[in-house]
């Protein structure tokens, strides 16, 4: 059977994995868009379906993304099972450590319980009889207590149980309890190119922990290949004897060694036994296309061209009001001046999608005599200092282009006259540039373009997410978007 990696394509980071009855369940990291933590569904592992997110309109008010910076936010989430009742326990820098609970993910999530301890990152949960312990990392030390997961109250001394394998950064500790031992899963390496999956061994929960004779279980920073930077994992048990792995990875094209697309979740089958654990040990160089004899039960691996849905618009600095109906997308606009300076700030007037494919194209339609006094467009958004904006003012009749990388910035008002009602926006992506393209009744009016190595995880100053593309309204009137089209090419 093959498939392809990754399972979930584009921003995915920090994937977390359970099995609870046929059923699969997984979350990832959002860091500073909402709405935040997204968990999925799957029968098979290889095809997921958006159940809910942890961080939607009803909790957001519960947590603190006012001012917050990019890269920082939701960290590192882990979903556990445990007497009926799903948790998932997730740092939030710089405010702590916070456990949200539900007995069926469809159905949304609790308040999060904020820890009065444990200010660390990438925790974890272990249930164990009729104990839970924690993990998470500190200082570069994984460090361990009791916790009671249902009111957060702490119930033992912090320990040390490892300073990990001798690799930088150890972090992303799991425990699994298997053939009478305890297996302590870690990321190593630092989260790019040295990133590494590494396990260490002990008789007891709290240690001392040994590291596994075949360390690392699973990299590929000394292999030239498409996957890279990969790390963070976690292990799931299909059956008596199979297990699997999810990780994140990064997609770099041929010669082209930045990461566009941000880090995503990947699958990889796990031969385990007493006396020795082996990732994807059929691939070596953990191939973006996978042949392995039946891992598991699977109908075909599906992917969609057209993929601007609700299930998965982003926003930054608020989720903004907006409604959604077929292609069609009508967004409030905010109240921001129409003046240059300001163009950038995307404020809750934002909403996108994660760019999951490195070629494709998005378009969409404004109709100008509808906008008055509001100004409307795309944004390609990496963070507050790496974006590239064309808005449509039809108060002054002008387009505004906005680029940043750094302090770098290039602004141009382009003086136009429409002759037809309508203006179509049109984004070309390309793996090395972004291009867009207005036209007026189908006749060009104006093109720029701005290079895709300014919005990258080497260049920019936010290393843990992705590309986000998304439509802006500012003024004093929603704005309405029509014929909204996303299609992917080359999958």
């Amino acid at each position: 059977m093959k498939y392809q990696n990754p399972v979930l394509r584009g921003f995915h980071p920090d994937p977390s994995i359970c099995k609870v009855g046929d059923t699969y369940y997984l979350v990832t990291s959002t860091f500073e868009f909402l709405p935040g933590l997204p968990v999925y569904q799957s029968k098979d592992l290889l095809n997921w379906r958006l159940v809910s997110h942890v961080i939607d309109k009803s909790t957001a008010k519960y947590y603190p993304y006012s001012n917050l910076k990019n890269s920082l936010g939701a960290f590192a989430p882990t979903i556990r099972f445990h007497d009926g009742i799903f948790y998932i326990v997730c740092a939030f820098v710089p405010r702590g450590t916070f456990i949200v609970k539900t007995r069926n993910p469809s159905q949304g999530w609790s308040q999060p319980i904020w820890l009065k301890e444990g200010v660390g990152i990438d925790p974890s949960l272990t249930f164990l009889n009729d104990k839970c312990y924690l993990q998470m990392t500190e200082a570069g030390k994984i460090m361990q207590f009791l916790l009671d997961p249902d009111t957060g109250k702490i119930l033992s001394e912090k320990k040390i149980i490892s300073y990990g394998t001798g690799g930088r950064d150890p972090e992303g500790p799991h425990i699994y309890y298997q053939f009478g031992k305890f297996w302590l899963l870690l990321a190593e390496g630092g989260t790019r190119s040295g990133h590494m999956v590494t396990m260490q061994i002990a008789d007891n929960i709290d240690g001392p922990y040994h590291s596994v004779l075949n360390n690392p279980i699973l990299t590929n920073r000394d292999y030239k290949n498409e996957l890279q930077c990969v790390g963070h994992a976690d292990i799931v048990q299909i059956d008596e004897e199979r297990f699997c792995l999810v990780a994140l990875a990064t997609r770099q094209p041929p010669h082209i060694h930045r990461t566009l697309l941000g880090r995503e979740t990947i699958l990889l089958p796990v031969t385990w036994d007493a006396n020795k654990i082996e990732v994807n040990k059929n691939e070596k160089m953990g191939k973006a296309t996978v042949n392995v004899a039946a891992p598991l039960k699977t109908n075909l691996q599906s992917h969609s061209e057209e993929d601007f849905t609700a299930d998965n618009l982003l926003s930054v600095v608020g989720l903004p009001h907006y409604q959604l109906v077929k292609d069609e997308l009508t967004l409030k606009a905010n109240t921001l001046p129409l003046k240059m300076s300001q163009v950038s700030q995307l404020a809750p007037s934002f909403i996108g999608f994660a760019q999951t494919e490195f070629n494709g194209e998005f378009s969409f339609c404004l109709k100008a005599e509808e906008l008055r006094a509001s100004l409307a467009g795309l944004t390609v958004y990496k963070d507050d200092t790496h974006y590239f904006a064309v808005l449509y003012n039809n108060e002054q009749n002008i387009i505004q282009i906005s680029k940043r990388d750094s302090d770098l910035k290039i602004e141009q008002n382009l003086k136009v006259k429409l002759k037809g009602k309508i203006i179509r926006f049109i984004l070309k992506m390309r793996q090395e540039n972004y291009c867009v393209i207005l036209k007026d009744n189908e006749t060009e009016i104006a093109k720029t373009s701005m290079l895709t190595r300014h919005f990258t995880n080497e260049v920019s100053d936010s290393p843990f997410t992705g590309v986000v593309i998304g439509l802006r309204a500012i003024g004093q009137t929603d704005v309405k978007f029509y014929s909204i089209n996303l299609r992917y090419e080359n999958l």
